[in-house]
């Protein structure tokens, strides 16, 4: 992993969605606890045992979500393309990572430490119901998911997968 550097303006573009709900003192707050950090592909972010230190956000590359299985085959659970964020939900609710994180290509990550996105979400109801809905949005697709998976046949699972890659890149 390789540290860059990133203006405030461009962590602005590339956090929109949480840089938007914040207050010019909690900007400044979290641009000087965020950490960008560059991997390359291969690399791991995080892996299952491990407990939650960062909010995650992508800002180029790709990373996949997994879970190890039998005899170390891995199930892709989901992929995270920019402009997205994971490795939160653990933190919330006080446990440790329950899958693993890897980059599928050299990836660009920004990172917050939870402890800073604790302390905001505590001064801030914006940021609190942004990250209920980020939740209840992620909710919502496993739900689908789990729907597809166990009512669709093969064809239509095939077709979902090659129309969600083709979305992912």
């Amino acid at each position: 992993m390789t540290p860059i550097s990133l203006s405030k303006e461009m962590l602005s573009l590339k956090l929109a969605e949480i840089w938007q709900v914040l207050t010019p003192e909690q900007q400044n707050y979290l641009y000087d606890q965020a950490l960008v950090r560059r991997y390359a592909k291969g690399e791991m972010l995080y892996e299952e045992g491990q407990s939650a230190e960062y909010l995650m956000a992508v800002l180029t590359g790709c990373v996949k979500i997994y879970k190890e299985g039998h005899k170390t085959r891995i199930q892709i659970l989901r992929l995270v393309i920019p402009g997205q964020y994971f490795g939160y939900r653990a933190r919330f609710v006080e446990e440790s990572y329950v899958t693993s994180a890897s980059c599928l290509k050299p990836t660009e990550i920004c990172l917050v430490p939870m402890v800073c996105i604790e302390r905001l979400v505590n001064q801030n109801l914006s940021l609190a119901k942004l990250f209920i809905r980020l939740l209840s949005r992620d909710l919502g697709v496993c739900d689908s998911r789990s729907i597809s998976l166990t009512q669709s046949h093969i064809r239509g699972r095939l077709a979902e997968t090659l129309i969600f890659l083709a979305y992912a890149y």
